[in-house]
């Protein structure tokens, strides 16, 4: 029976090496994540990318609320255990949220004083209301940019290697949750109400609806493909084994 001065074999193996100490839990870069990722994604999807000067830089405070959507989309992900092809489609449905509803720059044709019409006049289509090139720009920006790639960024930084099961929630569902849901939406209709007066437009109720009605689908889409998974797997553990329909042999 080995001596309790001396470490077992399993303690041997996970005592840190000579030299080394033990690295504390990163709870500190966990709670750092959902700030962080608040402010990183307007950083990125306005200046970084040049939608905004430098001079406007105290403006972030303002769109990091709306852009706290991708805090939101992240945390539903991952709550529901879902990955990357989840959250690419949540962050098309919110590029579709901020430049449809609130910026409405998918319809103005002088948004931000510029001649949209003209810059996308190869690629409009009558019927649909918006250009294909519009569309693909807002996509390509939004989706990739303010969302995924911050949130890349974010969860590399707030890593934590003592977790299994893959990334975990951020945000306490009573408190967390809800107040950045909250500041999403009042921020949302803020920037909304003063898009309207500032640009001096405002879309008609069929273009609004036509895009609610595509965010919805995408939404949707993403719901309908969750729980046919869910049936999926509860039918392939409700499924007996083929061997256990096979004759027991009788002993004699």
């Amino acid at each position: 029976m080995p001596s309790r001065t001396s470490p077992t074999s399993e303690e041997a193996e996970s005592a840190p090496a000579p030299g080394q100490e033990s690295s504390p839990r990163p709870y500190h870069r966990i709670r750092l994540a959902p700030p962080a990722l608040f402010f990183l994604a307007p950083l990125i999807g306005e200046y970084l990318l040049g939608n905004q000067p430098l001079t406007a830089l105290p403006f972030v405070l303002l769109l990091a609320p709306m852009y706290g959507g991708g805090v939101l989309i992240r945390e539903v992900a991952r709550r529901a255990g879902c990955s990357w092809p989840t959250m690419i489609v949540l962050a098309s449905a919110y590029a579709l949220v901020e430049e449809g509803p609130i910026d409405q720059m998918l319809w103005n044709p002088r948004y931000g004083g510029h001649d949209m019409a003209g810059t996308y006049v190869g690629t409009y289509v009558p019927f649909l209301g918006p250009s294909l090139g519009v569309i693909q720009d807002v996509l390509a920006i939004h989706t990739m940019w303010s969302i995924c790639v911050p949130i890349v960024l974010i969860e590399t930084f707030a890593r934590d290697p003592y977790q299994a099961g893959g990334p975990r929630p951020w945000l306490g569902g009573r408190i967390g949750l809800p107040l950045v849901a909250a500041a999403f939406l009042a921020d949302s209709v803020f920037l909304s109400y003063e898009q309207q007066h500032s640009e001096h437009f405002m879309a008609s109720p069929a273009r609004l609806i036509g895009c609610g009605a595509v965010i919805l689908a995408l939404i949707a889409l993403l719901l309908l493909h969750r729980a046919h998974r869910t049936l999926t797997r509860s039918a392939g553990r409700d499924r007996t084994p083929f061997h256990a329909h096979k004759a027991v042999p009788r002993v004699p």
